[in-house]
């Protein structure tokens, strides 16, 4: 009888199908506060409870979460500074739990029109970072030259999530 209902169990839990889909998460605001040193310089943004309202949205629990990865990061300035100083950009992400992890990087930064394209790290898994309560976006920025001025851009990320249905 224990074998029967350990192997309704199992498939029950084992059937969930996986899917993927990508989510466009809202804009975000990145601000290097100057004075700004020649050399990398880091801006950081704090993000709280960003898988609930995706879980809420596609009926399912973190726990049906089985990675995220990032698809696109997009960077848009009209902040002269960036575009003439700045030559490379890296994004990385860390938690309290977690150890900092790459998710893409442009090196050289090649600005068109106000925007760059981050090469992402298609490897990179946000999952053990995001699923907890806050996590944060960490920027770093190259610029060529000292300034006391501020420098500013919004990040734009595009990620595949995969989850359990």
């Amino acid at each position: 009888m224990a074998c029967v209902i350990l192997a309704a169990t199992f498939l029950q839990g084992g059937c969930k199908k996986t899917e993927e889909k990508e989510w466009e998460l809202a804009p975000v605001a990145i601000i290097w506060e100057g004075p700004l040193m020649e050399g990398p310089n880091t801006a950081q943004v704090a993000i709280d409870e960003l898988l609930q309202p995706w879980c809420t949205q596609h009926q399912c629990t973190v726990a049906d979460i089985t990675h995220i990865t990032p698809k696109s990061i997009t960077i848009t300035t009209t902040d002269s500074l960036l575009l003439t100083s700045c030559t490379s950009l890296a994004l990385q992400a860390v938690s309290d739990d977690s150890k900092m992890l790459r998710i893409g990087i442009a090196n050289p930064l090649v600005w068109h029109k106000g925007r760059a394209t981050l090469t992402t790290t298609p490897d990179a898994d946000l999952l053990p970072i995001a699923n907890g309560n806050q996590f944060f976006w960490i920027m770093d920025a190259n610029f060529a030259a000292d300034t006391e001025a501020t420098a500013r851009c919004t990040m734009e990320l595009l990620l595949t999530i995969g989850y359990k249905k």
